[in-house]
């Protein structure tokens, strides 16, 4: 049996997962680091869940050995003082995971983690929205000046604005898995009103956010919400494959929300360039991987490590007389293309690895595969785990998700 003071470990574990699981997505991301240190050194010297290493998975195994990549690389990188910045800012990669070995969870607890990760988002973006209705009322312009440009107060970084770095990009992320939580907590369960207001708050604002990425994903978890609804059948599958692009040809075409980014796309000719005149999202996208490549060239096994990363990148930018991308100092905006340039193709193998070997896994966790699948498409346009808002949210919901989950509570053998 489990004795008093460990049972009181266990508790504050328990506490301490909700706390951040609410954390992660909100405006207050940068009291992460903290309630990850302070869950490993519970489990470290009290949970002492070391004792069940025996236990570790295979997705856990891989991220170690990714986060060894930047061990790794310390060897090689001209800047060790970058690179020691990032080991520390991607320590959990390490903590996270360690933090979870040997804490078994209940059903219910898995429930609770997913509830303070919506109703904290839900109350962070109803809190934007509403300071954004307020400032309007109060000033009566609808734009604001955000250095470098102008925003719309509702939408973009004039919504996000109200938390210092909340990046709309982010944010749409977790308001599409936020989709995925709620339809599994409450639609499933038959609590539709409460599916009804969180569906539709997160639907509207991850248009407001402006992300194309995010607003594809979103009608992606759409078509796959009608095609259970309709128990797939082929009928079914036609029909909503049908009216889905429709509906997406029909948002490109007449742009309702007037997106500058769609109007740019429509009257820029498709190139890899960054000049201003002819520039638009996709071409800047272009040349931004297109230089990464090249950076990939130079030190194709291991990269060039992350702390040679941005400089390495700015360099080939010049060279490549993309001069407006070396002046914004931009990076890969890519996470496959991020990860190939710093940490080589064996950096890239082990990221595809951890995203895609849970696919092939007999007992299917549909939440968590639709967590990695998410990630994957948001991994094309973003390179999300260069900041440490990002890795958090990955390493973390990449193992809590498949955590395996036990009938009894953490408290009981």
């Amino acid at each position: 049996m489990i004795d008093c003071k460990q049972k009181k470990a266990f508790s504050i574990h328990y506490v301490l997962l909700l706390v951040l699981a609410a954390i992660i997505p909100s405006g207050f991301y940068n009291l992460e680091g903290i309630v990850v240190a302070l869950l490993f050194v519970n489990w470290l010297f009290f949970v002492k869940g070391y004792n069940a290493l025996n236990e570790i998975s295979k997705g856990t195994i891989l991220l170690f050995a990714f986060f060894a990549l930047f061990l790794i690389g310390l060897v090689y990188t001209n800047n060790v003082t970058g690179q020691l910045k990032f080991i520390g800012r991607n320590i959990s990669y390490l903590l996270i995971p360690l933090s979870f070995i040997g804490v078994k969870l209940t059903y219910e607890m898995v429930s609770n983690i997913k509830k303070c990760f919506i109703f904290s988002l839900i109350a962070c973006i109803l809190f934007a929205n509403l300071y954004a209705i307020i400032d309007y009322l109060a000033s009566g312009e609808m734009e604001i000046f955000l250095t470098p440009s102008i925003y719309n107060k509702f939408t973009y970084y004039g919504l996000t604005r109200v938390f210092k770095d909340w990046h709309p990009t982010y944010v749409s992320l977790f308001l599409n898995l936020g989709l995925v939580f709620a339809y599994d907590l409450f639609f499933k369960n038959r609590t539709y009103f409460l599916w009804g207001l969180i569906t539709a708050l997160s639907s509207l604002n991850i248009f407001l956010l402006n992300s194309f990425i995010g607003i594809i994903v979103f009608l992606l978890i759409f078509y796959l919400f009608i095609l259970q609804i309709l128990n797939g059948s082929r009928k079914a599958l036609i029909a909503s494959t049908f009216i889905m692009l429709c509906l997406m040809s029909i948002f490109y075409i007449k742009n309702p929300f007037h997106y500058p980014k769609i109007e740019k796309f429509k009257h820029t000719e498709f190139k890899i360039t960054d000049k201003k005149d002819e520039r638009n999202a996709l071409n800047l996208r272009l040349a931004k991987w297109k230089t990464s490549i090249d950076v990939f060239k130079n030190a194709p096994i291991l990269g060039v490590s992350n702390g040679d990363y941005k400089n390495a990148l700015y360099d080939q930018y010049v060279k490549n007389e993309f001069f407006y991308c070396a002046g914004e100092r931009y990076s890969s905006h890519n996470q496959y293309l991020y990860t190939l340039s710093a940490n080589g193709t064996i950096g890239l193998i082990l990221l595809i690895l951890i995203l895609y070997l849970p696919f092939n896994q007999k007992a299917r966790n549909y939440v968590f595969l639709l967590f990695l699948a998410i990630c994957s498409i948001f991994f094309i346009t973003e390179d999300l785990l260069a900041r440490q808002q990002g890795v958090v949210f990955f390493i973390f919901f990449y193992v809590f998700l498949s955590h395996p989950i036990g009938i009894n509570s953490t408290n009981e053998k």
